[in-house]
């Protein structure tokens, strides 16, 4: 499902978002499913739903750094908006 929602993000495709939410409701822990949705999110604008998906992926696995770094960017992003 992830990869499909790459693919058709990269064609500004809005089936895509549903691919990625496939992929969440396939596996609602799943760090790297979550990550994916969150970014996103974030690419799409929708900042204060990607934080809330990092805030999760953080709780659920302490080490994604990736989490954390994005989380990171968005934080920064919001003071500046």
């Amino acid at each position: 499902w992830i990869i499909l929602g790459n693919m058709f993000d990269e064609r500004n495709n809005p089936i895509a978002e549903q691919y990625f939410e496939n992929a969440v409701n396939l596996d609602p822990n799943n760090p790297y499913a979550l990550h994916s949705m969150a970014f996103y999110r974030q690419n799409h604008g929708e900042m204060d739903e990607a934080i809330q998906l990092y805030r999760k992926i953080i709780k659920l696995e302490r080490e994604y750094i990736d989490a954390y770094l994005n989380l990171g960017l968005l934080y920064l992003v919001s003071v500046f908006l």
